[in-house]
C-alpha cells in the first residue's frame, strides 16, 4: 500500500495488503480511492486505484485492476489482466488470466479461462471448471463467446464465439469454436464438433465424430 490515498481529509479505507507491493496504488496517490479490498502476494492488486471489494491472493493476482469491483483471484497470476472487470471470481494458477473489462464469469482450475476476450466490457456470463475448461484462442480478442458452462478438464476448451453451449465430463464439446446451443454429456461427447449448432449428445464419445 506504498502509494495509499495521501488526502488529509480522507475517509477510511478497509484496505489490507499483505507482501510486496501489495495494493501499492497508481502514482497519484490520491487517486487510489478504493475501499474493502484484500491483497494477499507479492504485486496482488498493485495497479488498483478506485476498485473496491476486491480479493485477491497469490503471487500477482488482480495485478492489473484499476476500477474493477467485487473481483476475487485466488492463484498465482489469477484474473492478472483484469483492469476494468466486475464480479469476476478466479481460482486456479493463471485462471481467467487474459480478462480485461469483462464480468461475471466463473474460472477454477489450472488456467481456466485462460484466454479470455481483452476487449469488450460486457457481461459475459461464462463459467469453467476444470484443467484448461474454456481456454480459448490464443488471440484473446477472438473469445466472444457468452453463456457457455464447461464442466470437466479441457471442456469446450476451443471455444471463440460460441455461445449458449454447454459441455460436461473430460474433453467435452472440445474443438467447438464458433458453434452455438450445444449440449455435450459425457468424456470426449461432441468432441469433433467445430461450427455445427443445436445439437446434443449425452454417453461417453456420444456424435463423437
Amino acid at each position: 500500500m506504498f502509494r495509499a490515498d495521501d488526502r488529509t481529509t480522507g475517509r477510511d479505507t478497509y484496505n489490507t495488503a499483505v507482501g510486496y507491493e501489495a495494493l501499492a496504488g497508481s502514482g497519484t496517490a490520491s487517486a487510489n480511492t478504493g475501499q474493502y479490498n484484500t491483497a494477499v502476494g507479492d504485486q496482488a492488486l498493485y495497479s488498483n486505484t478506485t476498485g473496491s471489494c476486491n480479493t485477491a491472493n497469490g503471487v500477482s493476482a488482480l495485478r492489473s485492476n484499476t476500477t474493477g469491483n467485487n473481483n476475487t483471484a485466488i492463484g498465482e497470476d489469477a484474473l492478472y489482466s483484469n483492469s476494468s472487470g466486475w464480479e469476476n471470481t478466479s481460482l486456479g494458477f493463471r485462471a481467467l488470466y487474459s480478462n480485461s473489462a469483462n464480468s461475471r464469469s466463473t474460472a477454477v482450475g489450472f488456467e481456466a479461462m485462460y484466454f479470455a476476450n481483452n476487449t469488450s466490457s460486457v457481461a459475459v456470463n461464462n463459467n469453467a471448471l476444470g484443467y484448461r475448461a474454456l481456454y480459448g484462442s490464443i488471440l484473446a480478442e477472438n473469445n466472444t463467446g457468452k453463456n457457455n458452462n464447461a464442466y470437466g478438464n479441457e471442456s469446450l476448451k476451443s471455444v471463440t464465439s460460441g455461445s449458449n453451449n454447454a459441455g460436461f465430463g473430460h474433453n467435452s464439446s472440445f474443438s467447438n469454436t464458433s458453434g452455438w446451443e450445444n449440449t455435450a454429456i459425457g468424456n470426449y461427447a461432441l468432441y469433433s464438433n467445430t461450427t455445427n449448432s443445436r445439437n446434443t449428445a449425452i454417453g461417453y464419445e456420444a456424435l463423437y465424430n
